[in-house]
């Protein structure tokens, strides 16, 4: 069987978008259990960015009321309360804690997920934060109380058979109050901009755009890129980028096989894969670029992620292990900071050959086929990423050694990320 790591880093895109990631001189090759990132990925990846306005008159004539008026209290049971909640921003407003918790999951967290908390301002908050009855109908939305601790009760709106809810708190008082929002599927909803309610359509659009977003940030990079390199530098950036067009393809047909019978929460999962490995490639160039002396990428396509080494007494490398950034912390000197790395990218070795050796076991036919296909191509675009960072990393010292090492970790942990991720799939 291949080797799953060789030189001691997935949402939908159309490979007509793929080739143009590809100029000319290659123009003949091209490239939701809901988790984010975001996130994020994930950084996640999925934000909320707009307002839904009032849906009626009333409500909107409401909103001017209560600057002279506070709301009374609409109903002692929390369903018939909520239900007017949903109507009336100027409810949600005087029914909002002065401070709410905000709250999603960080699916990157290790070693498991786990919930992170802002707490925000009532005024930080852009309301409504929870749809009305009829964006709850469009979308499928069901109310259900799933618990209640002292005098906080929790409810969820879901669209049944999905991942698809929104959680929120209520505090019992002299009426209810909402102290928590929670997105447990597709990250920060509520992040000091609109709330604008996640349902399956909106997660879709979101991710969509996210996919295409990414797909042009790294079209540009790698055009910025391929035009400033020459000779061989340039001739392996482009073998490299081929090889990566091959692992998409690749990784495309073994979703398909996995996926696609998963219906609606699937099509979310392939679209996050897609933007998440696109981003990825991106970081990855921009690193690579900022190696390379007479090489300049725009400011504007960076993320926080793409951070290269710049002082190697204070380097920290972002997106690995705590056990990593503990290691480094105590480093002196690059020699340590290179003992440091060469073991992170050895534990995350080893998390890729657990997680291909669980996902080889469980699977069959063709769907085992393609695996093995796909991680070969993975192991191929390995080599020839490592032929590129030979040609540039390699001449740079021990800083270069440093980035060609980390590097490399981050590659292997991606890519045991998304394998963890298609073995999941199977405990559904």
């Amino acid at each position: 069987m291949e080797p799953l790591s060789k030189n001691p880093r997935a949402r939908d895109f159309t490979m007509e978008s793929a080739r143009r990631t590809i100029p000319t001189v290659i123009a003949s090759s091209r490239s939701h259990r809901c988790r984010l990132c975001l996130l994020a990925l994930l950084t996640f990846f999925v934000g909320a960015c707009d307002v839904t306005p009032p849906a009626t008159a009333t409500a909107a004539g409401a909103t001017s009321k209560s600057t002279t008026a506070s709301p009374s209290c609409p109903a002692t049971d929390l369903a018939s309360f909520v239900a007017a909640f949903a109507q009336s921003p100027s409810l949600q407003k005087a029914f909002t804690a002065p401070v709410v918790d905000t709250t999603f999951v960080d699916w990157n967290a290790q070693p498991e997920p786990a919930e992170s908390v802002e707490s925000m301002s009532r005024d930080a908050l852009r309301f409504p934060v929870m749809p009305d009855r009829a964006r709850q109908q469009a979308e499928g939305l069901r109310y259900r109380e799933i618990g209640s601790e002292g005098d906080r009760t929790t409810i969820v709106l879901e669209a049944p058979d999905t991942d698809i809810q929104l959680r929120y708190t209520f505090r019992r008082d002299s009426c209810w109050t909402l102290v928590k929002i929670v997105d447990p599927a597709f990250g920060k909803a509520f992040g000091g901009d609109a709330a604008r309610p996640i349902t399956p359509m909106a997660a879709d659009e979101d991710l969509t755009g996210e996919r295409d977003r990414q797909d042009a940030r790294l079209n540009t990079i790698y055009e910025q890129l391929i035009g400033q390199l020459q000779g061989e530098r340039r001739e392996r950036i482009v073998a490299a980028q081929r090889a990566w067009i091959q692992l998409q393809e690749k990784d495309d047909a073994f979703e398909a096989s996995l996926l696609d019978g998963l219906g609606p929460t699937g099509h979310r999962q392939k679209l996050e894969n897609k933007a998440s490995a696109i981003a990825q490639r991106a970081d990855l160039l921009v690193s690579i670029a900022d190696f390379t002396g007479d090489v300049r990428i725009d400011d504007t396509l960076r993320t926080p992620q793409t951070t290269a080494v710049s002082d190697s007494e204070n380097y920290m490398p972002q997106g690995l292990s705590d056990t990593l950034a503990k290691c480094m912390a105590g480093a002196a000197g690059t020699l340590a900071q290179a003992e440091c790395l060469t073991d992170e990218r050895e534990r995350q070795d080893a998390r890729l050959n657990n997680a291909y050796r669980q996902l080889i076991s469980r699977l069959q036919d063709e769907r085992r086929d393609r695996m093995v296909t796909t991680q070969r191509a993975w192991v191929q675009l390995q080599q020839r990423d490592g032929a590129v960072r030979e040609s540039i990393l390699d001449d740079i010292g021990q800083v270069g050694n440093l980035q060609s090492v980390e590097n490399d970790a981050r590659a292997i942990r991606q890519r045991a990320d998304l394998l963890e991720r298609y073995l999941d799939v199977g405990k559904r």
